[in-house]
């Protein structure tokens, strides 16, 4: 079985922004570039996982794995996006 290099690397990049958002920081300080650029590299890669599996199978795969990760897309897009003006205290982001 091999590994798809793609999925891979997006959730490669959600564990580095993930992690780099959990080291201590002040109360009002914005995310820094280096977290951006991960947060943004993953949602493209995971973005584009969906785009390469949709051209293979001539439409949408919208099976309950896929379509879990489509809704996790979307929220980590939103999440991360409202992050940008905003502090999220729920989530300690």
């Amino acid at each position: 079985m091999s590994i798809d290099p793609i999925p891979f690397a997006a959730a490669l990049a959600y564990l580095a922004a993930g992690a780099w958002l959990l080291r201590p920081q002040d109360d009002n300080a914005k995310p820094s570039a280096a977290v951006l650029v991960l947060v943004v590299l993953a949602l493209l890669l995971h973005a584009w996982a969906h785009v390469r599996d949709w051209q293979m199978l001539h439409g949408p795969d919208l099976h309950f794995f896929a379509a879990l990760s489509l809704v996790s897309l979307g929220m980590a897009a939103l999440t991360s996006f409202a992050a940008l003006s905003q502090r999220i205290q729920a989530l300690g982001v």
